[in-house]
């Protein structure tokens, strides 16, 4: 979603951020946000990961 908003990566975003001259409080809320979204998707990418993994799984 914000890749598209801003048509760049969450990285490239951060450098035009700190490229501003004026605050953009839009903006930083934006990348605040996006940022944890991030922070999620690769913590379930590790989860999902240990998940496909496993070789001793009981379900109880």
């Amino acid at each position: 979603m914000f890749e598209r908003k801003y048509n760049c990566s969450i990285d490239e975003f951060k450098k035009k951020l700190e490229e501003l001259r004026e605050e953009d409080f839009e903006a930083w809320d934006d990348y605040i946000e996006w940022l944890s979204y991030e922070k999620k998707l690769k913590e379930l990418e590790r989860r999902l990961k240990e998940v496909e993994n496993a070789e001793r799984v009981k379900i109880a």
